[in-house]
């Protein structure tokens, strides 16, 4: 299979392979499974032939749990950090330790609590059963391809990135007016491309 061949492919699922190295970089391959049938890697260039792979073992299906992101912001009492630094300043001073040295109290810490839950999107949620439109490939032979979708996202790989920073992977464009924030109309389009 080559790259002009994953026109109009519906993607079924997506796996992600990645390998964390502290203190160094970590490293990630994207896999695309199209049609229940064959699983590719983000093609490179428009003459990128033999696209086909197998994802290796340990590659994470990032289809296997869609539910949106749970988040609990702690502690909702504490208005900010200087209020807590200057709390924390009055027990620390030469009164403030006599003071606890003759109270004999048992200086227990505030327990974390949560006070609400927040939820995020789950973004492969958007690339769920989308058809491949297009595929852009910008004038810098280094950035690689991006998949436009249907919907408008564009996907493209981070192959490598440091470590920490959670930006090896698959990531995600919104719409074009994005992807041009980025490239400006310095990239060539698969479907511009072949006509």
């Amino acid at each position: 299979m080559n790259a002009t061949q994953i026109i109009n492919r519906t993607i079924t699922a997506v796996f992600l392979w990645k390998k964390m190295e502290p203190g160094g970089l970590d490293q990630a391959q994207v896999y695309i499974e199209l049609d229940h049938e064959i699983t590719i890697g983000i093609p490179a260039d428009f003459e990128s032939v033999n696209i086909e792979m197998v994802p290796p073992e340990g590659a994470e299906n990032l289809f296997a749990d869609l539910s949106d992101i749970s988040h609990y912001p702690l502690n909702s009492d504490i208005t900010s950090i200087r209020e807590g630094w200057r709390e924390k300043r009055k027990q620390n001073t030469v009164f403030g330790r006599i003071r606890r040295f003759f109270k004999r109290e048992e200086q227990s810490p505030k327990p974390s609590l949560s006070y609400k839950i927040e939820y995020s999107v789950n973004k492969p949620k958007f690339i769920k059963d989308q058809k491949i439109v297009d595929l852009l490939i910008p004038d810098n032979p280094f950035d690689g391809g991006f998949i436009v979708l249907e919907n408008g996202c564009i996907l493209f790989e981070t192959p490598i990135a440091p470590h920490g920073i959670g930006a090896a992977g698959l990531s995600m464009y919104k719409n074009l007016e994005e992807f041009e924030k980025r490239y400006g109309s310095n990239y060539q389009s698969l479907i511009g491309h072949a006509t």
